[in-house]
């Protein structure tokens, strides 16, 4: 829907950063809205079967592939966890090599 990182952002600052629990819907979706996306929209998108088979999907592909943190990012097959290990990662993505198998 085009604000990856400002929802992300987002919603990370109302769970970590604030005393706002449960992450649920409703939460989701007040924050949706907050960073301009259409509630409605969002909330169709977000209960959506397919969301949930993608989500499954994504989680177990992380977790058989060893993430167990975040941030955790993968460069071919390489894992990159923590925000430290952003730095080494723009490096790696940088140097414009081949993908590690």
């Amino acid at each position: 829907m085009g604000a990856v990182a400002a929802y992300g952002w987002r919603l990370a600052c109302a769970v970590y950063g604030s005393d706002e629990w449960p992450l649920d819907l409703s939460l989701c979706v007040r924050v949706a809205g907050e960073v301009g996306l259409p509630t409605d929209d969002f909330s169709s998108l977000i209960t959506n079967p397919e969301t949930d088979r993608r989500l499954k999907a994504t989680a177990k592909d992380a977790y058989e592939r060893g993430a167990f943190g975040v941030p955790t990012f993968f460069l071919g097959a390489e894992m990159f966890w923590g925000n430290d290990r952003i730095v080494l990662l723009r490096h790696a993505l940088s140097e414009n090599q081949p993908l590690p198998e």
